[in-house]
Protein backbone atom coordinates (compact mmCIF):
# COMPACT_ATOMS: atom_id res chain seq x y z
CA UNK A 1 0.00 0.00 0.00
CA UNK A 2 1.18 3.52 -0.75
CA UNK A 3 1.82 6.13 1.92
CA UNK A 4 -1.04 8.50 2.60
CA UNK A 5 -0.66 11.88 0.88
CA UNK A 6 -0.56 15.07 2.91
CA UNK A 7 -3.74 16.28 1.20
CA UNK A 8 -6.55 13.81 0.40
CA UNK A 9 -7.15 13.32 -3.31
CA UNK A 10 -10.56 14.18 -4.72
CA UNK A 11 -11.73 12.35 -7.82
CA UNK A 12 -14.32 13.48 -10.33
CA UNK A 13 -16.97 10.91 -11.36
CA UNK A 14 -15.34 10.47 -14.79
CA UNK A 15 -11.99 9.74 -13.09
CA UNK A 16 -13.66 7.10 -10.93
CA UNK A 17 -15.16 5.50 -14.06
CA UNK A 18 -11.73 5.51 -15.75
CA UNK A 19 -10.15 3.81 -12.74
CA UNK A 20 -12.91 1.21 -12.59
CA UNK A 21 -12.59 0.49 -16.33
CA UNK A 22 -8.79 0.19 -16.17
CA UNK A 23 -8.89 -2.12 -13.16
CA UNK A 24 -11.70 -4.17 -14.73
CA UNK A 25 -9.63 -4.68 -17.89
CA UNK A 26 -6.47 -5.79 -16.08
CA UNK A 27 -8.36 -8.08 -13.69
CA UNK A 28 -10.40 -9.68 -16.48
CA UNK A 29 -7.20 -10.48 -18.41
CA UNK A 30 -5.33 -11.82 -15.38
CA UNK A 31 -7.98 -13.63 -13.35
CA UNK A 32 -7.61 -17.39 -12.98
CA UNK A 33 -10.07 -19.18 -15.29
CA UNK A 34 -11.81 -20.78 -12.27
CA UNK A 35 -13.21 -17.37 -11.35
CA UNK A 36 -15.61 -14.89 -12.93
CA UNK A 37 -15.25 -11.12 -12.57
CA UNK A 38 -18.60 -9.56 -11.69
CA UNK A 39 -17.83 -5.94 -10.91
CA UNK A 40 -15.21 -3.36 -9.90
CA UNK A 41 -16.03 -0.30 -7.82
CA UNK A 42 -13.94 2.61 -6.59
CA UNK A 43 -15.63 4.28 -3.64
CA UNK A 44 -14.69 6.78 -0.97
CA UNK A 45 -15.78 5.92 2.55
CA UNK A 46 -14.89 7.84 5.71
CA UNK A 47 -12.14 9.71 3.84
CA UNK A 48 -10.46 6.60 2.38
CA UNK A 49 -10.64 5.19 -1.16
CA UNK A 50 -11.61 1.53 -1.57
CA UNK A 51 -11.03 -0.37 -4.78
CA UNK A 52 -13.36 -3.36 -4.61
CA UNK A 53 -13.16 -6.28 -7.01
CA UNK A 54 -16.13 -8.66 -6.86
CA UNK A 55 -15.52 -12.21 -8.11
CA UNK A 56 -17.30 -15.56 -7.95
CA UNK A 57 -16.09 -19.07 -8.54
CA UNK A 58 -17.65 -20.50 -11.70
CA UNK A 59 -18.38 -23.96 -10.28
CA UNK A 60 -18.91 -23.33 -6.59
CA UNK A 61 -18.53 -20.90 -3.74
CA UNK A 62 -15.47 -18.68 -3.51
CA UNK A 63 -13.50 -18.97 -0.26
CA UNK A 64 -11.58 -16.45 1.80
CA UNK A 65 -8.31 -18.16 0.85
CA UNK A 66 -9.29 -17.79 -2.84
CA UNK A 67 -9.81 -14.05 -2.30
CA UNK A 68 -6.45 -13.76 -0.52
CA UNK A 69 -4.66 -15.50 -3.40
CA UNK A 70 -6.42 -13.37 -6.01
CA UNK A 71 -5.44 -10.26 -4.07
CA UNK A 72 -1.77 -11.32 -3.96
CA UNK A 73 -1.83 -12.07 -7.70
CA UNK A 74 -3.58 -8.85 -8.71
CA UNK A 75 -1.98 -6.35 -6.34
CA UNK A 76 1.21 -5.71 -8.39
CA UNK A 77 -0.79 -5.50 -11.64
CA UNK A 78 -3.30 -3.02 -10.24
CA UNK A 79 -0.56 -1.03 -8.48
CA UNK A 80 1.20 -0.53 -11.84
CA UNK A 81 -1.81 1.13 -13.50
CA UNK A 82 -1.12 4.78 -14.37
CA UNK A 83 -4.71 5.70 -13.40
CA UNK A 84 -3.81 4.82 -9.79
CA UNK A 85 -0.40 6.54 -9.68
CA UNK A 86 -1.38 9.25 -7.19
CA UNK A 87 -4.21 7.49 -5.39
CA UNK A 88 -3.94 5.89 -1.97
CA UNK A 89 -6.49 3.08 -1.77
CA UNK A 90 -7.34 -0.21 -0.13
CA UNK A 91 -7.71 -3.16 -2.51
CA UNK A 92 -10.48 -5.56 -1.51
CA UNK A 93 -11.27 -8.82 -3.29
CA UNK A 94 -14.54 -10.46 -2.31
CA UNK A 95 -17.67 -12.24 -3.31
CA UNK A 96 -20.53 -9.83 -3.94
CA UNK A 97 -22.46 -11.45 -1.08
CA UNK A 98 -25.69 -13.38 -1.06
CA UNK A 99 -28.06 -10.43 -0.98
CA UNK A 100 -26.23 -7.75 -3.01
CA UNK A 101 -28.38 -6.31 -5.80
CA UNK A 102 -27.43 -7.33 -9.33
CA UNK A 103 -26.23 -4.25 -11.21
CA UNK A 104 -24.37 -5.10 -14.40
CA UNK A 105 -25.41 -7.14 -17.42
CA UNK A 106 -22.58 -9.60 -16.72
CA UNK A 107 -24.00 -10.24 -13.23
CA UNK A 108 -27.42 -11.03 -14.70
CA UNK A 109 -25.76 -13.32 -17.26
CA UNK A 110 -23.67 -15.14 -14.62
CA UNK A 111 -26.60 -15.73 -12.26
CA UNK A 112 -29.08 -16.83 -14.98
CA UNK A 113 -31.06 -19.84 -13.79
CA UNK A 114 -30.75 -18.94 -10.11
CA UNK A 115 -33.53 -17.85 -7.78
CA UNK A 116 -33.96 -14.08 -7.52
CA UNK A 117 -36.46 -11.62 -6.08
CA UNK A 118 -37.39 -8.09 -7.05
CA UNK A 119 -37.29 -5.73 -4.07
CA UNK A 120 -38.33 -2.16 -3.42
CA UNK A 121 -35.98 -0.89 -0.67
CA UNK A 122 -37.66 1.05 2.11
CA UNK A 123 -35.34 3.89 3.19
CA UNK A 124 -34.60 4.49 6.85
CA UNK A 125 -36.07 7.90 7.69
CA UNK A 126 -34.24 10.00 10.30
CA UNK A 127 -36.19 10.21 13.50
CA UNK A 128 -38.34 7.21 12.52
CA UNK A 129 -35.78 4.42 12.46
CA UNK A 130 -36.86 0.90 13.09
CA UNK A 131 -34.31 -0.63 15.40
CA UNK A 132 -33.33 -3.92 16.90
CA UNK A 133 -31.31 -2.95 19.93
CA UNK A 134 -29.35 0.11 18.82
CA UNK A 135 -28.90 -0.96 15.19
CA UNK A 136 -31.18 0.64 12.53
CA UNK A 137 -32.96 -1.90 10.34
CA UNK A 138 -33.25 -1.28 6.61
CA UNK A 139 -36.05 -3.28 5.07
CA UNK A 140 -37.48 -3.95 1.65
CA UNK A 141 -40.83 -4.83 0.19
CA UNK A 142 -40.41 -8.07 -1.75
CA UNK A 143 -42.21 -8.27 -5.07
CA UNK A 144 -41.97 -11.02 -7.67
CA UNK A 145 -39.75 -14.05 -7.17
CA UNK A 146 -38.58 -16.64 -9.65
CA UNK A 147 -35.69 -18.14 -11.55
CA UNK A 148 -33.71 -15.53 -13.49
CA UNK A 149 -33.99 -16.16 -17.22
CA UNK A 150 -32.54 -12.96 -18.68
CA UNK A 151 -32.19 -9.22 -18.39
CA UNK A 152 -32.84 -6.70 -21.16
CA UNK A 153 -30.86 -3.55 -20.29
CA UNK A 154 -32.40 -1.56 -23.16
CA UNK A 155 -35.90 -2.02 -21.83
CA UNK A 156 -34.77 -2.42 -18.18
CA UNK A 157 -36.81 -5.60 -17.89
CA UNK A 158 -35.95 -8.82 -16.11
CA UNK A 159 -37.46 -12.12 -17.28
CA UNK A 160 -38.32 -14.61 -14.54
CA UNK A 161 -39.70 -18.15 -14.49
CA UNK A 162 -41.98 -19.57 -11.82
CA UNK A 163 -40.31 -22.87 -10.81
CA UNK A 164 -43.64 -24.52 -9.90
CA UNK A 165 -45.85 -23.52 -12.83
CA UNK A 166 -43.00 -23.00 -15.35
CA UNK A 167 -44.72 -19.72 -16.32
CA UNK A 168 -42.31 -17.13 -17.76
CA UNK A 169 -43.05 -13.47 -17.02
CA UNK A 170 -41.42 -10.06 -17.31
CA UNK A 171 -40.89 -7.50 -14.55
CA UNK A 172 -40.22 -3.90 -15.52
CA UNK A 173 -37.60 -2.31 -13.31
CA UNK A 174 -37.29 1.35 -12.37
CA UNK A 175 -35.14 3.38 -10.00
CA UNK A 176 -37.15 2.10 -7.02
CA UNK A 177 -36.64 -1.63 -7.73
CA UNK A 178 -33.61 -3.89 -7.44
CA UNK A 179 -33.03 -7.55 -8.29
CA UNK A 180 -31.33 -9.63 -5.60
CA UNK A 181 -30.36 -13.27 -5.35
CA UNK A 182 -32.88 -15.28 -3.36
CA UNK A 183 -30.83 -18.15 -1.97
CA UNK A 184 -32.33 -21.02 -0.03
CA UNK A 185 -30.37 -20.88 3.20
CA UNK A 186 -30.06 -24.09 5.20
CA UNK A 187 -28.45 -24.36 8.56
CA UNK A 188 -26.51 -27.55 9.44
CA UNK A 189 -28.62 -27.93 12.60
CA UNK A 190 -31.72 -28.45 10.42
CA UNK A 191 -30.27 -31.71 9.12
CA UNK A 192 -30.01 -33.03 12.68
CA UNK A 193 -33.61 -32.28 13.68
CA UNK A 194 -35.91 -35.29 14.08
CA UNK A 195 -38.85 -35.41 11.70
Amino acid sequence: MKRAPVKPIQLMPEQVREIEAAVFAVVEQSLDSRFYLLDVTCEKEAGYWYLRVYVEEKDGAISISDCEQISRDLDPLVEALPELADLVYNLEISSPGLFRPLKRQREFDFFAGRAVRVETPIPVVKGKKKAVGAVPVKSAAVGQEGLLQSYDAGRNVVVLKNPQSQEVFEVALDDSKVVCLNPAVRFPEEDELPE
